[in-house]
């Protein structure tokens, strides 16, 4: 048949959680199935590309799974060849799957040993119904019991492998045309008056296979196999009935009647019994910890300090740290990563963490010396900041009088001229703003101004994602958090308001916020499009609550007073250094750099995942890097005439790269678990409404009665569906109209352990 395989596939590899698959192949070669196969794939297309059993649109290939789980003996395994044997003449594709000949821990925690495993894809008629596409794999399901049962639903995806292992084989008729043929009861009488030559043997072949199913060795099936063989045309052999027989009964015995999951044909009008497999849990994935020892030792040291007396990861202390140290170098330096290329030091953080994870706490501890040193400057020189107030004044009154006395002809042009260049040159000192919490884009942009193009955003709320998508100006305004990262000029010219004009600004920002508000930033279409989401790094920690221990160790002193210091050394450079001095890479650190970029590179060039975020990695972990190196370094000394150059050591690179390692896992599950699948987050949220009430049997009425984040029955449906997809729950089957659902025994199960 010249039939393709319509095969979609994701941007990304072994991805549970992602259902986006915008990519459409149509197989008809070893090489377009190898393209096909190289990400996640589905066998249907779906309504925005997005898989789920709603969105389904059509399909002309079924995909399945053949783990050969059921027995440890070689001898009932099932091969590609025992596929083209049982469906002779379909058509279909052989995919190997990563645990092909290795070791596999299966969902029962039992180990198995090396077989074959692989996918197997065949192709159908065009079907463009959900239930129908369900239907015609309980059917394959019915006639092949050795396959894995978890993918019975519409929208069920098969992993993707780097470097597949594939094959083609080609037939002459589709699924469903051979399951007419061979399982239906009216099989028999649809094969018309003839078995003709040519197509004797492989139809006898599916007869007897269908018949062994279904009614075993027996003398019925025997019975039903004779009075078929008598419409072959010229009659076959009885020798080589036989051996057709024999044959189909080989695979019965070996690959059918040793699959626990086969029901025996003396049990097929027993009525049927629900069979609940283990659920899919939601996945959580586990995250790396954050590689502390990276930082420079003082840093390091009130890091871990910070998270043993807070009770909290050490990732939490350890990301507020980056942003501390940025803010101190903000403005002041840049670091080359090559001749033509060069970077600011300023960094855009995000905690992610649940209430009550004592954000509040940690921004306090690493902001500390930062609001000292602010409040000690402000205070000490108040009279030089009113000083300069006065001063603008009284030019701004002589400017007024200067301008009354030119319009009588009392003043000459050099007086206004002198005047006019006066107040233009003049810049008003004005008390330290080192960072803001709750603030809006036009303000921000204001205290930018003021501050010399320097200042940060803390904050343990996420109020300002609210802002930029337009809570007050109802548009989004997002561009001085795009220049602020990058130091592009910022221009701005507003009626009523004098204009700015901010040339290489400097913008570090941290924030400790709820899941939620991850999601609304990831999912904001705008913030992405943009590029505001892939410049910062997200920091995921493990929770802490329900292990935090009362009596804790306090900061020790020693450890307090170092990273006081050392942050106020820092900051007190501004006094000292002109902005934007360079950082340098040692040609160890520039070398180790390099083989970090092409590594990067490579992986963007053949993984979509997170690939626009990658796109900003190499220039953060060259930000840390100057970090790192200004932190690791001794005490500035302002009774230098000349500073020495500060260089990036290899030590110090190789320190940035593990950060951004550590940041590398966090961002994929970032974007993964909040951003894509949001479906799973309102599912789990079900699930946990289902167990509390003991719904073991429900409709959608009940959920919505007992959850109030569902206002319609239509917003709930998409989120039932992923239920039943991962085996929570299934559909009751009824004649009544209202469609009811049935709970697996097992979750209640799982729930009383978890109590006990």
């Amino acid at each position: 048949m010249n039939i393709p395989f319509k095969i979609y596939y994701s941007n990304c590899i072994q991805q549970y959680n992602n259902c986006l698959y915008p990519n459409e192949v149509d197989v008809t070669d070893i090489e377009s199935l190898k393209k096909a196969v190289s990400h996640d794939y589905v066998c249907a297309k779906y309504k925005d590309n997005y898989r789920s059993i709603d969105n389904f649109i059509s399909s002309n290939c079924v995909g399945v799974d053949f783990d050969n789980d059921h027995s440890n003996n070689p001898d009932d395994w099932v091969t590609s060849s025992s596929i083209k044997e049982m469906f002779s003449g379909v058509p279909y594709l052989v995919h190997y799957s990563k645990s092909h000949m290795k070791p596999k821990i299966g969902k029962s925690k039992t180990e198995y040993g090396p077989r074959p495993r692989f996918h197997v894809i065949f192709l159908i008629d065009e079907i463009t119904n959900a239930d129908e596409y369900k239907a015609i794999k309980e059917r394959l399901y019915d006639y092949c019991p050795l396959i894995d049962p978890n993918a019975k639903d519409s929208a069920r995806f098969l992993a993707g492998t780097t470097e597949p292992l594939v094959e083609y084989h080609e037939g002459t008729i589709t699924l469903n045309k051979f399951l007419d043929d061979v399982i239906s009861e009216k099989a028999f009488s649809e094969l018309g008056e003839v078995i003709p030559e040519g197509s004797r043997n492989a139809t006898m072949h599916k007869i007897a296979c269908s018949l062994l199913v279904k009614y075993g060795i027996s003398d019925e099936s025997k019975s039903k196999y004779r009075d078929a063989s008598s419409k072959c045309n010229p009659p076959l052999e009885k020798d080589e009935l036989n051996l057709i027989w024999k044959s189909a009964a080989k695979f019965y015995k070996n690959k059918v009647v040793t699959n626990p999951s086969y029901t025996k044909p003396e049990e097929y009008n027993k009525p049927a019994e629900i069979k609940w497999d283990t659920p899919i849990p939601f996945e959580k994935p586990t995250l790396p910890t954050f590689p502390v020892d990276a930082l420079p030792k003082i840093i390091k040291d009130y890091v871990v300090a910070v998270a043993e007396t807070t009770q909290t990861p050490v990732d939490m202390a350890a990301t507020a740290s980056l942003a501390i140290m940025s803010l101190c170098m903000q403005g002041r330096y840049r670091i080359d990563g090559k001749a033509d290329w060069n970077e600011p030091v300023n960094l855009y953080t995000l905690i992610i963490a649940e209430p009550s994870e004592r954000k509040s706490a940690i921004i306090s501890f690493m902001t500390r010396p930062v609001n000292e040193y602010e409040l000690n400057y402000n205070n000490t020189n108040a009279g030089r900041f009113e000083a300069s107030r006065m001063r603008k004044s009284a030019l701004e009154s002589k400017k007024k009088n200067i301008e009354t006395q030119y319009a009588k002809g009392k003043a000459s042009e050099t007086d206004l001229t002198e005047i006019a260049e006066k107040v233009a040159n003049f810049k008003e000192e004005k008390p330290k703003k080192l960072y803001v919490d709750d603030i809006t884009t036009e303000k921000l942009t204001s205290i930018l101004s003021d501050s010399g193009g320097k200042t940060a955003i803390i904050s343990t709320e996420g109020g300002i994602f609210d802002v930029l998508a337009g809570m007050y100006n109802k548009s989004v305004n997002i561009d001085v958090f795009l220049k602020g990262y990058s130091g592009d000029t910022i221009r701005v010219d507003r009626i009523g308001r004098p204009s700015e004009l901010i040339q290489k600004p400097a913008l570090t920002i941290l924030l400790s916020v709820q899941p939620s508000v991850l999601s609304q930033l990831i999912s904001n279409s705008t913030f992405e499009g943009k590029g505001l989401t892939t410049r910062f790094l997200y920091a995921l920690p493990e929770s802490l609550i329900g292990k935090r221990k009362f009596h804790t160790s306090p900061i020790p002193p020693e450890v307090s007073r170092l990273y006081d210091m050392k942050i106020k050394d820092v900051l007190n450079e501004e006094e000292n250094l002109i902005d934007n001095q360079i950082v340098r890479l040692s040609s160890d650190a520039s070398s180790l750099f390099e083989a970090f970029h092409d590594e990067n590179e490579k992986i963007m060039g053949e993984n979509t995942e997170i690939k626009t975020w990658r796109g900003k990695l190499v220039g953060n972990v060259l930000r840390i890097s100057a970090l790192l190196a200004r932190f690791n370094k001794d005490q500035f000394n302002p009774f230098f005439d000349i500073t020495p150059p500060l260089v990036v050591s290899k030590d110090d690179m190789a320190n940035a790269i593990l950060i951004g390692r550590y940041y590398i896992e966090h961002a994929k599950a970032s974007y993964s678990l909040m951003g894509i699948d949001p479906i799973n987050k309102q599912a789990e949220y079900v699930l946990a409404n289902i167990k509390k009430n003991g719904f073991y049997e429900f409709s959608k009425r009940d959920i919505l009665r007992a959850s109030r984040s569902f206002k319609t029955v239509e917003s709930l449906t998409p989120v039932l569906n992923r239920l039943v997809e991962y085996g929570y729950i299934q559909v009751k089957q009824t004649n009544k109209k209202t469609e009811s659902y049935l709970s697996n025994p097992i979750i209640f199960n799982q729930n009383n352990k978890e109590e006990k």
